[in-house]
């Protein structure tokens, strides 16, 4: 036994301060969850558990990052979803805008709203934005070019042969040439200029590899403009001739007074247009026997009458007859002065054996005219000439044979010439009236011829023409059309989008510089049905643009969402493998803590065995 040192307690102590540290260890290890706590608990395990926490913090932001982008995408979706709006709209203007069922001012309206459409497209593609980025403003870098170049062809000239239209006559009008006027006959060269637009827009774009920046690829660019220019010219030489034509019936007519009978006598003037509105009708024939039968009407009784026509019509006798009294009365109509005068007689026939003291009255409406247009030359005397006249002619009316006359208005006709009492109930009515009056005393079985009225000669106060007008066109078509081609190389801006952990990683997201101008959808300035036309093809395809760049937008939407899905199951994985590599197992730990707690109680134990032997060597040397 030694008493200078105690082995046997040392090596417990040295025992003892391992179980210590092991026992702590899986403390630290239990306490903190991780099974690498510095390097010196796994030096190449920590190597590779940083270099996959790096991968997992930059795979955790490039989700963030994809779900900005996937922001943008849908952003620039939306702004172009309202954009496809309006030019469908404009599309649905030009549509209705070729329709030749609309006027200038129904086009100048949809005009105004397709400026205002447009101006909201340049607004909508400035201002489109994304965290204050443009979208639609993206500037391109050019790397060769522009090459261009202008082709312009020019068909030779089309020129018709000289055709004449059809030859058309016209009557000249009421107001066109007087009796004393001589037309002169008229040449009129006229040049007719008229020109028409149609043209045409197509663009592609191709790909090129971009040796010094293979994630941005450049573009060969090729617009193709092509306008046609046709042009009209119409030399027109117009001439105007007269032809003087004759006044007789073909031009100016009287009714055939068989046409007359039973119509309350109506007289008319015509020409080939029409009525010229120069008429009269003998609206009532009274006649008056012995003071009695005052109210006879001889139109509206039931008298007995009879009317008898000539083989040619130009002679009509009605036969009034009053058998009360033997009394009969011709009125007879007929046309004198070659057709151009009505003279109107009355006779009288007594067949009964006693004399009668007979009047006779005839009243005419001077229709369509008033009293300062029919002027009275010895008004209230018993001849009474008068003139209808208008602008086209002047009609003489005079009567022969008669006791009395009178020219004053229709309602008060009747009042004036009351000597039988015949009347008729005219209040209303305002135009010129005339009246003539026979007196006669007739003998038993004896034939008066009372008197007449003639009505003409008729005097046209203007002179019927024949116009011809002849046009002759000499018409020259020019057609020129210039096509414009350019082509350049450039390189669009991209928006990137840091899509991994690792440097260039990116999904680049390319931007167009858009607006109504660099899209070739301008507004016609002036809008017509073939213009509408035009732009209606080029709208088409401005349409189809917009559509491939929102598809373009849609597929970058779908491809970083598959992005998004492909970091977060990375980063997941390698969670995973770095747990494996840093992370403690618990239960595994557990157990050494517990095995070093049992041993260091135990070496606890013993090292106190120990020092209790030294002291029994104490004992012996007492």
């Amino acid at each position: 036994m030694v008493i200078t040192h105690n082995i046997s307690a040392e090596n417990i102590s040295r025992n003892l301060s391992f179980a210590d540290s092991a026992k702590a260890k899986a403390a630290e290890r239990l306490n903190t969850g991780y099974r690498v706590n510095r390097a010196a608990d796994d030096s190449a395990g920590l190597t590779v558990s940083e270099g996959m926490r790096a991968q997992i913090r930059g795979l955790n932001q490039a989700s963030t990052n994809i779900h900005d982008g996937i922001s943008l995408t849908n952003t620039a979706d939306g702004a172009i979803q309202e954009i496809h709006a309006i030019l469908q709209r404009e599309r649905e203007l030009m549509v209705q805008a070729a329709n030749d069922t609309y006027c200038d001012d129904d086009r100048q309206a949809m005009q105004d709203e397709l400026i205002a459409l447009n101006s909201e497209l340049d607004r909508m593609f400035e201002q489109a934005e994304f965290n204050t980025i443009k979208i639609f403003q993206g500037k391109e870098t050019l790397i060769d070019g522009p090459n261009v170049d202008v082709e312009t062809t020019t068909k030779p000239d089309i020129e018709k042969k000289r055709e004449s239209s059809k030859t058309t006559v016209i009557w000249i009008s009421k107001e066109d040439i007087e009796q004393n006027g001589e037309p002169q006959d008229e040449i009129d060269n006229v040049t007719i200029v008229e020109k028409s637009y149609s043209s045409s827009y197509s663009e592609t774009e191709k790909p090129l590899p971009n040796e010094e920046d293979p994630l941005h690829p450049l573009y060969q660019h090729t617009d193709v403009y092509e306008c046609t220019t046709v042009t009209t010219t119409t030399e027109r030489e117009n001439s105007t001739t007269y032809e003087k034509m004759d006044a007789n019936p073909q031009y100016t007519s009287l009714q055939d007074p068989g046409n007359m009978v039973g119509k309350n006598g109506y007289i008319n003037v015509k020409n080939v247009e029409g009525d010229l509105a120069l008429s009269c009708a003998m609206s009532q024939l009274g006649i008056s026997i012995d003071g009695e039968y005052s109210q006879v009407d001889l139109y509206n009784s039931s008298i007995p009458k009879s009317t008898v026509v000539s083989d040619d019509g130009s002679v009509a006798t009605t036969t009034f007859s009053i058998a009360k009294y033997g009394i009969e009365l011709d009125q007879i109509i007929e046309l004198t002065d070659g057709g151009k005068s009505y003279t109107i007689s009355y006779a009288l026939r007594n067949t009964d054996s006693n004399e009668h003291d007979i009047k006779v009255r005839l009243a005419f409406d001077v229709m369509n005219l008033d009293r300062e247009h029919a002027a009275s030359t010895q008004d209230g005397k018993a001849a009474m000439p008068y003139e209808l006249e208008n602008e086209d002619a002047v009609i003489p009316v005079s009567a022969q044979g008669v006791t009395d006359a009178c020219f004053t208005q229709i309602n008060d006709l009747y009042g004036v010439l009351d000597k039988s009492n015949v009347k008729m109930d005219k209040t209303g009515i305002t135009h010129t009236g005339a009246g003539f009056w026979w007196e006669a005393s007739a003998n038993a079985g004896s034939a008066i011829n009372l008197g007449s009225v003639k009505y003409g000669p008729i005097e046209l106060k203007k002179v019927p023409y024949e116009m011809k007008v002849e046009s002759k066109d000499n018409i020259i078509i020019s057609e020129e059309t210039t096509k414009t081609t350019t082509e350049k190389v450039y390189k669009p801006k991209y928006l990137d989008i840091q899509a991994g952990a690792n440097a260039f990683q990116l999904v680049p997201i390319r931007t167009w510089n858009l607006s109504a101008e660099n899209l070739k959808c301008r507004v016609p300035t002036e809008l017509s049905a073939y213009n509408a036309q035009d732009s209606l093809v080029h709208l088409d395809r401005v349409i189809d643009k917009i559509t491939s760049i929102r598809v373009y937008y849609g597929a970058m939407t779908n491809r970083m969402e598959h992005a998004y899905l492909n970091a977060d199951n990375t980063a997941e994985n390698l969670t995973s493998s770095e747990s494996r590599i840093r992370d403690a197992d618990l239960a595994d730990e557990m157990v050494v803590y517990s095995k070093n707690a049992i041993v260091q109680q135990a070496g606890q134990s013993m090292l106190a065995q120990a020092n209790r032997n030294a002291q029994g060597i104490v004992a012996l040397l007492q």
